[in-house]
């Protein structure tokens, strides 16, 4: 070999491990950028909030498209503005007409109502006059009852030397030596649970009260409840929930102390709470979400929950649900976002200067958003159909589309390089095409798990307040709770009035003999509809 040879070879191979630095430091560059923006960017991922340029992004390429026949002149009862007609704003009347009204008048004592002019001529009335509205806040109160029991004595039973005393009913108490009543235990529930207020929080506005209630206390109370009477209702949900046709799933961490001696010795334990929810879409079952918490993530959880459920689950790719022994759906959404993060991905440009850059939304991402887009707002206009209609109409509009996309992305995935984001953004749909389009099959089944999330949200907003569950019984008491309130609220129910509806009634009556009397206390049963809306 001669000496050019060699130096060629050489060159060759320091050519070669420049370009692998270099693909490297793009790909971290690229890993970098979208770590900025799930820190500190916005977390939202609507087209219009994507969109940062002065035009607004059309769902179709031909301006022709966007017209519509008999499409209505903006209302003039609105202000309109660049790209869309503001909604007229709502006056005081409207804002306050849910709100209990009082009339407070304001009259001139009878010593006063005589004329200045002409002493002892009395004023005629003449008549009110408006003057203003004011919105007065009633500071919470709490109140000690004692209550006692009136007895009475038969007096000739008593002279027959007979038991002859006859007291009033006295209702059943709401936990054994407990001085907690359906309010009160509505109340710090859903302080905690509902506005994500910490029990160590309560306990001090408690005792600004003067009621030294401590967060032992509220704790304790949580899991009786949980224990005597949400556990039973969530078991008759279950029942419900199984025999659905189609089901969401998800899960979330949850740091669980005290869970066993070998998993506290680690610092880093997760635990999971793991969400089932029916479909908003199939009127055959009714709207149901249940938390389950586990110590970990296995498949083998969902696998015992979901056992006895034949129909369609709706998830994202999380391998664990595999094991699951059901047809399976996936998420629009969640494909989508993976070209989301595809558009925080260039190196080149700085976070600000990503979606400001019109050759930029002309890449592969973008186009796939657009796509996405076209046939998510098909989608939104069938919402309202029965799942017949709304399969035949996905079949006639949405399909073409659908298969248009996994043509197109098929083709242009070829174009990119396969350890950049976008090139796994395509590998994440192609390889979830079958489940992706599972949604065309059935009316019934939703293109996105966004049910599950959407439940799901409030649990994880609350664990930013209260952290951690201190035991697993804290956890299960916490997931039966979130169960019975993410279930209510689905179901159109004020979950504080709920609560006290259920606390109320299930004292004293043997449900537990007599099973059946659980569909009375559904949320979507006569009872809780009539006594519970929002």
């Amino acid at each position: 070999m001669t000496e050019v040879e060699q130096l060629r070879k050489e060159n060759q191979k320091l050519r070669e491990k420049v370009a692998s630095f270099e693909s490297k430091l793009e790909e971290a560059l690229a890993w970098n950028a979208q770590l900025r923006q799930a820190m500190y960017g916005r977390k939202s991922e609507k087209l219009r909030v994507l969109q940062t340029d002065e035009k607004e992004i059309s769902l179709f390429d031909e301006a022709e498209k966007e017209a519509k026949a008999g499409e209505p002149e903006p209302d003039v009862s609105g202000t309109v503005v660049k790209a869309h007609t503001r909604k007229p704003k709502r006056n005081r009347d409207e804002l306050l007409k849910a709100l209990p009204r009082e009339e407070e008048i304001l009259d001139l004592p009878e010593a006063e109502r005589f004329c200045d002019r002409h002493p002892g001529t009395p004023l005629v009335l003449l008549g009110k006059k408006f003057v203003r509205t004011e919105v007065r806040c009633i500071p919470q109160q709490i109140k000690v009852v004692d209550i006692y029991q009136v007895n009475y004595q038969c007096p000739a039973c008593k002279a027959e030397d007979r038991f002859g005393i006859k007291g009033a009913a006295v209702p059943p108490s709401l936990l054994p030596h407990s001085v907690a009543t359906p309010t009160l235990a509505a109340s710090i529930l859903c302080q905690k649970y509902v506005l994500a207020v910490p029990f160590y929080r309560q306990e001090s506005a408690w005792a600004k009260l003067g009621f030294p209630l401590s967060r032992t206390n509220m704790a304790n109370i949580a899991i009786a409840l949980s224990r005597y009477y949400f556990l039973p209702l969530i078991g008759h949900m279950k029942k419900e929930l199984l025999a659905a046709a189609v089901l969401h799933a998800d899960e979330t961490t949850v740091q669980v102390h005290r869970e066993s001696p070998e998993r506290s010795k680690r610092k880093k334990q997760q635990s999971y709470m793991w969400l089932y929810a029916t479909s908003p879409l199939d009127p055959g079952s009714p709207d149901i979400r249940i938390f389950e918490y586990q110590p970990g993530r296995s498949g083998e959880n969902a696998v015992r929950f979901l056992e006895g459920f034949q129909g369609i689950l709706v998830h994202d790719q999380f391998s664990g649900y595999n094991r699951t022994r059901t047809g399976h759906a996936a998420c629009w959404a969640h494909m989508r976002r993976e070209f989301v993060k595809a558009l925080y991905a260039n190196p080149k440009a700085s976070e600000k200067e990503i979606l400001r850059d019109p050759a930029n939304r002309k890449g592969i991402a973008w186009q796939a958003i657009e796509k996405i887009a076209a046939i998510s707002a098909i989608e939104t206009e069938l919402k309202e159909l029965p799942p017949e209609e709304r399969q035949a109409e996905r079949l006639a509009k949405e399909k073409p589309l659908v298969e248009d996309f996994f043509a197109w992305l098929d083709t242009a995935r070829t174009k990119l390089a396969p350890k950049f984001q976008t090139a796994k953004a395509a590998n994440y749909a192609l390889n979830a095409k079958e489940r992706l389009c599972r949604y065309l099959e059935d009316g019934r089944v939703p293109m996105t798990n966004n049910a599950a999330e959407s439940a799901i949200r409030p649990f994880t907003i609350g664990r930013k307040n209260w952290l951690f569950s201190d035991s697993p019984k804290g956890a299960k008491a916490s997931a039966a709770i979130y169960s019975l309130i993410e279930t209510s609220k689905a179901n159109g129910l004020d979950p504080e009035k709920y609560l006290r509806y259920v606390l109320s009634e299930m004292p004293g009556k043997h449900f537990k003999d007599n099973p059946e009397m659980l569909e009375g206390w559904m949320p979507w049963s006569k009872g809780a509809q009539d006594n519970c809306k929002a």
